[in-house]
């Protein structure tokens, strides 16, 4: 009797990514899942099969869960439009891949400013080798922004990057700040424009000591901050009366996070208002700070036998990590 070896079917699926994702921007974090032979090693590849070189190759490698595997992955530099995502089960060398879709994403820093300021921008996912255009927001229409260099070029991984001077015109709105590359593909910033305030740090426990600056308020006046215990809001406590504005209406103090309800996961979001007293009409300017709690762990039962079953449950911890 001859015995014939069969060919082995497939054992790694074709990879799935996380639940709602279409197309994803650089730097996002996606979920690479798929089915394994049992706690196999499974390598996860961008493009091609060999070890990184800057554009493509290895993206990182996990073990299985029984058949079970997934990974965390951070999409690299690419131009739009799809790649392919391989996975390989070392376990019994086979392979198997799918593709996901790189849409553009425009960020901009700072994103608040006065006229005149000076704003960084910074593009990637574009199509490849095209010349980038960009417009700001007059309040009425989509106005060309000139830029430094003027004709800002992506490169072949579809980046770029550009500067340019905040208009007097420009006014504030979710995607004033567009950019557009030759072949249509585009992505928008809001840029806050006008009187602003930046608290360092955004979020912190109770008691936390946090700086506020605030640019763009009426030179030489006094500035009040206000933290709002409600939302929209409405009721507050003037938690820093009287600060100064120096002659070209910007001011930085610090202030104490005050003794608020304890917050509700992920976070509870407090308005902090600054308002000067220029008369008739007052300046002012909102941010947020988020108020949290510290991590901890309950362990259930608190004592036992060798081999119980313990359940450990964990609140404040980073949120998909």
């Amino acid at each position: 009797m001859v015995l014939m070896a069969l060919p082995l079917a497939s054992a790694i699926t074709v990879p799935t990514f996380s639940t709602g994702i279409a197309d994803v921007q650089v730097g996002d974090k996606v979920t690479v899942s798929a089915t394994s032979t049992p706690g196999a090693q499974v390598e996860v590849y961008w493009e091609s099969q060999k070890p990184w070189d800057g554009a493509q190759g290895l993206l990182g490698s996990g073990y299985a869960t029984g058949t079970s595997f997934s990974l965390k992955v951070t999409i690299p530099a690419a131009k739009a439009g799809a790649h392919d995502v391989i996975v390989k089960d070392l376990g019994d060398s086979t392979v198997n891949s799918t593709s996901i879709t790189v849409a553009p994403k425009l960020v901009i820093t700072p994103t608040v400013g006065l006229a005149g300021d000076v704003i960084t921008v910074t593009g990637t996912g574009f199509n490849d080798l095209e010349a980038i255009t960009m417009t700001y927001w007059n309040g009425a229409a989509d106005v060309a922004l000139t830029t430094s260099p003027l004709l800002p070029q992506t490169g072949a991984t579809g980046s770029f990057t550009c500067t340019f001077v905040v208009p007097a015109a420009a006014v504030t709105k979710a995607d004033g700040i567009q950019a557009t590359d030759v072949t249509g593909g585009t992505d928008a910033a809001q840029l806050t424009v006008g009187p602003y305030i930046v608290l360092t740090p955004t979020k912190g426990l109770k008691a936390t000591t946090v700086q506020v600056a605030g640019r763009g308020f009426t030179p030489n006046k006094l500035v009040d901050i206000r933290w709002y215990l409600d939302t929209p809001p409405t009721t507050y406590v003037t938690v820093l009366d009287n600060t100064p504005a120096d002659a070209q209406g910007a001011f930085t103090v610090t202030i104490t996070v005050p003794l608020l309800p304890d917050a509700v996961a992920p976070g509870t979001a407090y308005t902090i208002r600054a308002i000067d007293n220029n008369t008739p009409t007052p300046i002012e300017a909102d941010d947020t700070f988020t108020l949290i709690q510290n991590a901890g762990i309950t362990v259930t039962p608190p004592a036992g036998k060798v081999s119980s079953t313990v359940t450990v449950a964990g609140t404040w911890f980073s949120a998909s990590s």
